[in-house]
């Protein structure tokens, strides 16, 4: 490299002067074009980061070129510092700006990007959060009439609420429990299999903060119709399973969202239907543990 640097700087001399002789003087580093730099070391991430934003707000570039730029972007801010940048960088609020875009490919990308940025990053989840991102992803996964963009705004909001209890708690006073009980009752199998995951995820890492806003709305009566209609479907049976392994409870009867229409009394008589032909069917197959099938059978008591 450091052959390199002396290359270009004996060979950015001015036309028709010797850098050969020991008379010229030598130049430095500093006085070296940017560009030349630039060809040698590469631009610096930040730099690129802003070009990719400029052209991507471009409204002369197609959409295809941008499906690319985005690609680029989302493998910048996977590494760690450069999605902590976005703050200084003053990016977020554009990043956010995509999900309004009228083309899907750019709510995609826009939704992607933040997803990307606020994964294992607690820095970044507190800018997303501080740039009001919550309300506008759980908008893009309720009302976008696009599969594939609510598919990146559920990946969004799962990297967001990754082993974040108080982005949870947040999550819940903005209506997030709401919107995966929506996915749940009328999405796409694809999506429905999706929360069913984050929905277990929760259950597991953030307990205290999950399980009570699971409880008070009828998950367990949505997840058996899911069960119940879907038991060819094995990766689904087998999340939704886990999902209802972790969000039982002893007396599921004063969950007060399902009884108030004995939607929760129906759903456990089905459950406790199907129960021994699923696990029969899937038991040795190992989609769940014994411990796992025990707890589901809890349910059918």
């Amino acid at each position: 490299m450091e052959k390199l640097l002396k290359w270009a700087i004996l060979n950015s001399a001015t036309a028709g002067e010797d850098t050969t002789k020991p008379s010229a003087p030598q130049r430095t580093l500093k006085d070296l074009d940017p560009g030349i730099i630039d060809v040698i070391l590469g631009k610096d991430d930040a730099a690129v980061m802003r070009e990719i934003m400029e052209k991507l707000e471009d409204p002369d570039v197609d959409v295809e070129q941008k499906e690319v730029l985005f690609e680029d972007l989302e493998m910048l801010v996977g590494h760690i510092d450069n999605a902590q940048n976005l703050v200084p960088l003053k990016m977020w609020p554009r990043v956010l700006a995509f999900l309004d875009a009228p083309e899907p490919e750019v709510r995609l990308g826009g939704a992607w990007i933040a997803g990307t940025s606020v994964q294992n990053n607690p820095k970044a989840k507190l800018a997303f959060i501080q740039e009001d991102g919550l309300p506008r992803v759980l908008d893009r996964l309720q009302q976008d009439e696009d599969a594939d963009v609510r598919a990146k705004a559920l990946y969004c909001l799962s990297s967001l609420l990754q082993n974040a209890p108080p982005v949870v708690e947040l999550f819940a006073t903005k209506g997030g429990y709401d919107a995966l009980l929506c996915v749940l009752q009328q999405d796409t199998v694809g999506l429905q299999r999706k929360t069913l995951f984050l929905l277990h995820q929760l259950a597991i890492q953030c307990p205290e903060e999950h399980l009570p806003e699971v409880r008070r709305r009828p998950f367990i009566s949505e997840i058996v119709r899911l069960v119940d209609s879907k038991q060819d479907d094995e990766d689904l049976v087998e999340k939704a399973l886990r999902a209802l392994a972790e969000i039982h409870v002893p007396q599921p009867a004063t969950t007060a969202a399902d009884t108030a229409d004995s939607q929760l009394t129906d759903a456990l008589a089905k459950l406790r239907n199907i129960y021994p032909s699923l696990r029969s069917r899937y038991e040795s197959e190992g989609a769940l543990s014994a411990d796992e099938w025990d707890r589901v059978a809890m349910l059918t008591v």
